[in-house]
């Protein structure tokens, strides 16, 4: 683990912490799945809708 994953703090099951890389996220794990369309969209500048909430069975957004 690097250092700036050190300083991060995380939940008691969590093994560990990554940045990504946040131009190619479409093609990388995250989870809740939901959020990757609008962190991709506030970096791009674009127009983004805030996340609250659980992912949805059957949501076109969701990966896994």
């Amino acid at each position: 683990m690097n250092q700036d994953a050190k300083t991060i703090k995380t939940d008691t099951n969590q093994v560990g912490a990554e940045w990504l890389d946040l131009s190619v996220l479409n093609q990388l794990p995250l989870y809740p799945s939901k959020l990757r369309r609008p962190i991709m969209n506030f970096y791009e500048g674009k127009e983004y809708i805030k996340y609250l909430g659980n992912e949805e069975i059957g949501d076109p957004e969701c990966v896994g």
